[in-house]
Parts: C-alpha cells; structure tokens; sequence
C-alpha cells in the first residue's frame, strides 16, 4: 500500500468457480428454461446466445446436485502475441445483463433464473490447524466470506485455499510491494523455501493492447472487442484514452518527451540559492540557513575551499598554509562539505514525478559535490560517500543542461514539493 488508505496492488484469485444450484432456496428451478438456446459439449450445457467472451465460462453442469447447477468460471488466457490477460470470475454489470436477458421478460421462469444468476457465488476459505489431530487443517469458519457474482476473490492470508493467483495494480496508490512465497502451512509443501519478491508499482499509463475475441461457432455473428488489462474487475474506477490511426503504416504517437527546467531558470525566477559556508556537517542545519543572509542567484563562481597563506618578510605571501577558523583540516578529514547550498524554490511534483530528471552542473575538474533530495543523497561526483557509487558525468542529456549532466533516478522524489540541496566539496586551493 501506500501507507495511507489506498491499495496499490490487490491480491485475488480469478479463476475459482462460482456456482448456484438450480433448485436452491430461493431459485427453485426444476431445469433450466425452455426459453434458452443451449448446446452440450462434454457433459455440460452452454447458452448459445452470449456472447463470445461469456460462451465457454458459464454453463450448467447437470451432474452437481439434484437438478444441476449453473457454473461461473474465470479463464486465464496464455497469448502467443500480444499481452496475455485473464476472463476474471466476476460479471460486470452489462454481462449480468446479458446472462439474465437469456430468458425473455414476462417467462414464467423469468424470476427464478434471476434469482439463479444473483445467486452465484463462492465461500472463500481460509484454512486453521487441526487441533484433533496434529499436522491436519480444518477450515476457520470464522474467516469464511462468500463471494458474489459482482465481487472480486480477494485473497488476504496463505492459508486461503485459491484455485489461482493474480496480483493487479488498482491505480489507487503507488510504491513498494513486498510479497513472501512459501511461508504458508496448511498448503505449502514441508521443504519449499521461503522466498521475499519486492516489486515497485510505478505512475506509468498501462497501454495494453485490444482483444478481439470470436466466437467458437463460425456461424455465430458476435464478436468481443476488451481490453487486456483486468482492472481488478473495477473498469468503471478509470479513465481510457482511446487512439486509433488512419490505417497507414505507422504508429500513433503515444508518449513524449519534453525537458523543461524546474530549477536554474532566471526568468521564472528558480535560481536563487541559500549560500552557507562552512556548514560543520554533511548538511546545513535549519538555523545554519536561517542565518545565511539573502539567497544569491546560481550560476555564480563560488569560493569552496578558502585558504589563508603565511607572508614573509617582505609581507609576500608563501606556499605555507595558516589554519583557519573557518573549514578545518578536521573538517576536511569528518568528509563536512566546504559549502551548502538550498534551493529557494522547491522542485513542485504534485502532479506526478516525470519519468526521467535530470541534473546538471559546472564544476572544475577538482570539485565534486553530493546531491540531496528530502535530505537523502540522491547523487553524488568526485565525493567518496560510504555505501553510495559515484556518478560520472555525461552530455547531451538535455539541451538546457549545464556541462555536467547526471540522471537521477525519479524514486528519489516524492509527489509534492521536493527540498533540493547541494554540498559542494573541492580539493583545489
């Protein structure tokens, strides 16, 4: 999750069947309705009417109960090309619809198939220890929940038995994933290792692609136009950005990319810094700033490593350095910066994190800086910082970049306003 309310990812499983028993409390049917077109195919009867997406998933299985049992089943599809994608075991709205319109309004067994449809279902269950008997597992009936035809199978423990799994990014949060394999009892074999997987669930547009799915029968005039993406059966929660071409051959443009600068540019007004010297830390502290005086426009020549030299006796200065006050030679040895710099305009991502930053910087072959974001370092250049690899330079990168070009990973930013500071280091005299 993203550590507030809204899921990132939900767990489920989207193949497991739901069912209703034709002649259950409430349904009462004796057999299915004359009104329906079916056909049998081993052993089970399909409706012939639906269409193509629904025609192999819902179907009456005669020998499950007295007088059979209409079934609901989700399908898992392996392409050869293109994205695979899943038939999830939930009725959307319209194919509610559709399985109910099977049986035409004023029938005498109108209400009992609806009540038939209404009533698919499955119990989710999710297994205990057996204390009867050791190494057995009864279901916990005080963790069952039963699954309507409209809800999704959302799996929560490793010991709810699944037909399948799926794991599908519901666009409601961003960020880390951590998921732990093998560390269930009741269904993990004895000797399975333990595994961790940690994912990141990016802002990335999931483009997909169209599903045209035929019908089984050629003679059949229907056919099924989706989106691979499942949504976890919620499509209504999204916004669709449909793009279609001429039929020439060529692609519609999706993506593009522009570089624009957040921080460095005159004219709006970002390049204005808060300039402490001698910081006697990795970084300025708050009071540090405070005291710093008006910020100064960047980029401006900055003294990083100010050194005093002793005269001689014709008051000539010589090649012998006095010891200041101000950067020590301790200072220098606890890897303290010479200076520290903020940014008096925060990099603003409230409208999402561009999927690619770039910083950059004119430095002399001598200096090297470390880049903090929120107050992590983020970068760092010709600076030797424990547990972090130095960056090298690059060009070309933006064609409003400075000499030095760096890409910086966009994890380090967070979607809000952003603190950027810059300790600057120097081995030049």
């Amino acid at each position: 999750t993203d550590g507030l309310a809204a899921n990132s990812v939900t767990l489920h499983d989207p193949t497991r069947e739901k069912t209703a028993a034709l002649n259950a409390p409430g349904v009462g049917l004796d057999e299915i309705p004359a009104a329906i077109k079916t056909s049998n195919y081993q052993g089970k009867i399909y409706f012939q009417t639906l269409p193509p997406h629904l025609q192999q998933r819902v179907f009456v299985d005669p020998l499950r109960g007295p007088k059979g049992t209409l079934v609901f089943i989700g399908v898992f599809h392996d392409e050869i090309a293109g994205d695979d994608y899943l038939d999830l075991n939930l009725l959307t709205a319209a194919d509610e619809l559709l399985l109910k319109g099977l049986v035409p309004e004023g029938d005498v067994d109108e209400s009992k198939w609806h009540a038939a449809v209404d009533r698919l279902g499955t119990l989710v269950e999710t297994f205990k220890s057996d204390p009867a008997k050791f190494g057995n597992y009864i279901p916990d009936r005080t963790k069952d929940r039963l699954v309507g035809e409209n809800d999704l199978a959302v799996v929560s423990s490793s010991e709810t038995a699944v037909d399948s799994y799926a794991l599908t990014a519901t666009g409601q949060g961003t960020g880390y994933v951590t998921m732990v394999f093998g560390n269930g009892t009741a269904f993990t074999p004895v000797g399975d290792p333990v595994q961790v997987k940690v994912f990141k669930i990016a802002e990335q547009l999931y483009t997909g692609d169209l599903k045209v799915i035929a019908s089984r029968n050629p003679l059949d005039e229907q056919v099924t136009l989706r989106h691979s993406g499942d949504f976890a059966g919620k499509p209504e929660d999204y916004e669709f950005d449909w793009r279609w071409t001429t039929g020439e051959a060529s692609a519609p443009a999706i993506y593009s990319q522009v570089m624009t600068t957040r921080i460095g540019d005159a004219a709006a007004g970002t390049n204005m810094w808060t300039v402490v010297s001698d910081p006697g830390a990795m970084l300025a502290s708050a009071a540090r700033y405070a005291e710093a005086g008006s910020p100064r426009p960047l980029p401006r020549l900055e003294n990083v490593n100010p050194v005093t030299y002793a005269l001689d006796g014709q008051g000539f200065p010589t090649d012998v350095i006095v010891e200041t006050k101000s950067y020590t030679s301790a200072e220098v040895a606890a890897g303290y910066p010479a200076v520290c710099m903020k940014s008096v305009a925060p990099l603003d991502f409230s409208t999402g994190v561009p999927e690619r930053i770039v910083f950059s910087a004119t430095l002399g072959d001598l200096d090297g800086f470390i880049l903090y974001v929120n107050g992590i370092p983020a970068l760092t250049h010709n600076v030797s910082l424990e547990g972090f690899t130095q960056s090298g330079a690059a060009t070309g990168l933006s064609t409003r970049g400075l000499a030095k070009q760096f890409n910086i990973p966009s994890g380090y930013f967070s979607k809000a306003a952003n603190r950027i500071e810059v300790a600057l280091y120097s081995t030049a005299d």
